[in-house]
């Protein structure tokens, strides 16, 4: 794993972007604004995730569970037909799909659907999420208010202790709280 030295510049990062995607998914439809809320969760997922595997934060919030709204597959989605949920998806079905913090975070990076969704005012609510292996078995709907206070969640936590021991079999624990 390559290790994160200094996290106070990730946090303020993954801080700002979830403020920026709060306020572009309430901003004025363009093409522009989808295409940055779109490199957005996918950054603030992959720092997010990095935090974790870099023990900056604890490790309670990477096994945190999350319930989402889920709907079962239909027909699994190709690179072809993706974008046409309802073809792919059972939306009739809804579903109670829980997820941990560190589960999201490789959904979003390993996404192979990532749909955003909107208000009638054409404000973004949310986003429709299955990755290279979940598009197989569900899609996940993740609010955007959701979204946006896990990741200031993230960026809040602080560590406060850190344990680390070699066991007899040579592997390392480290615990971080």
């Amino acid at each position: 794993l390559e290790m994160i030295w200094e996290s106070g510049p990730w946090r303020r990062d993954l801080e700002r972007d979830a403020l920026l995607i709060a306020k572009w998914s309430a901003a004025k439809p363009t093409s522009r604004r989808d295409v940055l809320l779109e490199k957005k969760v996918f950054l603030t997922a992959y720092s997010a995730r990095k935090l974790l595997e870099a023990r900056k934060i604890p490790d309670k919030i990477g096994s945190e569970t999350l319930k989402f709204q889920s709907h079962p597959v239909k027909a699994v989605p190709t690179w072809i037909n993706w974008h046409k949920l309802d073809k792919c998806y059972d939306f009739s079905a809804k579903q109670t799909t829980s997820v941990t913090i560190r589960e999201l975070t490789n959904l979003i990076i390993h996404s192979y659907v990532m749909i955003f969704t909107m208000s009638r005012s054409k404000t973004i609510t949310g986003f429709f999420l299955a990755s290279d292996r979940s598009r197989k078995s569900r899609i996940l709907y993740v609010p955007i208010k959701h979204y946006v206070n896990l990741c200031k969640k993230i960026a809040a936590a602080e560590v406060s202790s850190f344990s680390w021991r070699v066991q007899q079999d040579g592997q390392e624990q480290v615990v971080v709280t």
